[in-house]
């Protein structure tokens, strides 16, 4: 393809992108007023600001010259600078030439897809951003369409991602949590309709039952390529909230739902092995290889086998990992350390006064954690009232979600498997990170996985929309 041609394409498909923005503003202001005006306030907000930051570090102005590197993107996301630099070379040589050696590989080879269809730019990574974001409010929307009572959840989780500070701030560079929000709201949509499947409240729908289930395996795939652990917590939500639930299947189907279940869970595991690549050990079957080394190689099974030449480390346990993974952090510190109160080191021992800490942290203002003398803080370049308004925001936009939720529980429109699995997933991520995570920057903005499942369980309301649908076309009395 010549330049001229090159560049008519993506202008053509950076248009249709727009019109297509437009076009989900136009519906959902027809459906849902109050979600559209929160949809047009989040988008054209991040398109703003993505435009103000990237245009303050290209012209390089002095008065931020600390904090941008003056070629369009800001040293407080460094990570975003190298997926760009590695995306733009993928675009440009071949998406091959990505390596899976290389930290979330899954996002890079993404990006680089999406800047073959936009330009190779900068703001490509923003533009993307916006695009995952405007999808994930238009799911939500669909959702919410299943009953009154629903809209009650999904309008404050709208709100969460549209106006948490962190969050807004990361979708305006090339970075992943906006791919992240997606995938879980994508992933709770689509969970739903094929768990009210198996449960036989879906009749006739087999077909799409079985492509949200592909949906699923390919959505876990690219987690394992960007979030590997993440893939696996999402693994293990998801085993209990099937196990916990499975009594309460039609004893007519519990064989299909067991068999189901069984497949789809084996299924979603090689996944997320096959999406951390061929140089990867899953943690599981290294700590399972001195009971069963038969066990261990099931365990680290994928497609397309195994790199010979990779270097697997030695068995080990659950808790030594995490208290590696803690010591690297605790070695790196970066630029916001925080250091535990010896006294309630001294009252707890050091690893429950850890976790307590980085509990305290997830959910309260550091400042006010420094101030009543639970913890000493170091770095943060100035920005820590922003980090306390985006725990703020968070923390209020997660208080009003979980009472509207109790609300629709008792009006009996609820999916209680998917509502188990988004809180395990929330309390699992939640306590790991609080253990494992001692740099205070990093764990502000991992605190996302704790709670964007929380954000993300309204879509599984989809399966009820289908439902409600399927039941009003039914003939009386069937």
């Amino acid at each position: 393809m010549n330049v001229d041609a090159a560049v008519i394409f993506h202008l053509c498909v950076n248009t249709a992108i727009a019109a297509g923005l437009v076009w989900i503003w136009h519906d959902l202001r027809r459906d849902y007023p109050a979600l559209a005006a929160v949809f047009a306030v989040g988008a054209l907000g991040r398109i703003t600001l993505g435009l103000t930051l990237f245009l303050v570090s290209w012209f390089d102005v002095q008065a931020f010259s600390h904090l941008h590197s003056g070629d369009g993107f800001w040293q407080l996301a460094p990570d975003a600078r190298s997926y760009y630099r590695d995306a733009s070379a993928a675009a440009s040589h071949g998406l091959r030439s990505v390596s899976d050696l290389r930290g979330s590989y899954g996002y890079v080879v993404m990006l680089a897809g999406w800047m073959r269809l936009v330009g190779v730019h900068p703001l490509a990574g923003m533009w993307l951003n916006v695009v995952l974001y405007a999808g994930s409010l238009l799911l939500l929307a669909r959702a919410a369409s299943a009953s009154s009572e629903t809209r009650r959840v999904v309008l404050p989780a709208a709100v969460g991602f549209s106006f948490a500070p962190l969050f807004v701030v990361h979708s305006t560079q090339p970075l992943k949590e906006a791919l992240l929000a997606a995938q879980l709201v994508i992933g709770a949509a689509a969970l739903s309709v094929w768990i009210q499947w198996i449960r036989g409240r879906m009749p006739g729908r087999g077909t799409l039952a079985m492509g949200a289930l592909v949906l699923c395996i390919g959505s876990i795939l690219l987690m394992g390529s960007i979030r590997t652990y993440y893939a696996w917590l999402i693994w293990g939500a998801l085993s209990v909230a099937l196990v916990v639930f499975a009594p309460f299947a039609n004893p007519r189907r519990l064989g299909l739902y067991v068999t189901h279940a069984a497949l789809a869970l084996s299924a979603l595991w090689i996944a997320s092995n096959t999406g951390a690549g061929p140089n990867y050990q899953n943690p599981a079957a290294r700590w399972a290889w001195n009971m069963s080394p038969t066990l261990s190689r099931v365990l680290d099974a994928r497609v397309g086998g195994h790199d010979s030449s990779r270097n697997v480390p030695p068995p080990a346990s659950a808790v030594a990992e995490l208290n590696e993974a803690r010591d690297r952090f605790e070695e790196t510190e970066g630029d916001t350390h925080v250091s535990i109160s010896p006294a309630l080191s001294r009252m707890l021992g050091h690893q429950a006064a850890a976790g307590v800490t980085g509990i305290a942290l997830m959910i309260c203002p550091v400042s006010f954690l420094k101030a009543v003398g639970l913890v000493d803080f170091r770095g943060g370049r100035g920005l820590l009232l922003f980090a306390d308004i985006d725990i703020i925001v968070c923390d209020l936009v997660l208080i009003v979600s979980l009472i509207a939720a109790q609300r629709v529980r008792r009006a009996g429109t609820w999916m209680p498997e998917l509502w188990l699995f988004s809180v395990l997933l929330s309390v699992i991520a939640a306590l790991l990170m609080a253990y494992v995570v001692t740099n205070y920057g990093a764990l502000v903005r991992l605190r996302m996985l704790a709670i964007m499942p929380l954000w993300a369980f309204p879509a599984a309301f989809v399966a009820r929309r289908g439902a409600f649908r399927m039941s009003s076309l039914a003939p009386a009395g069937s």
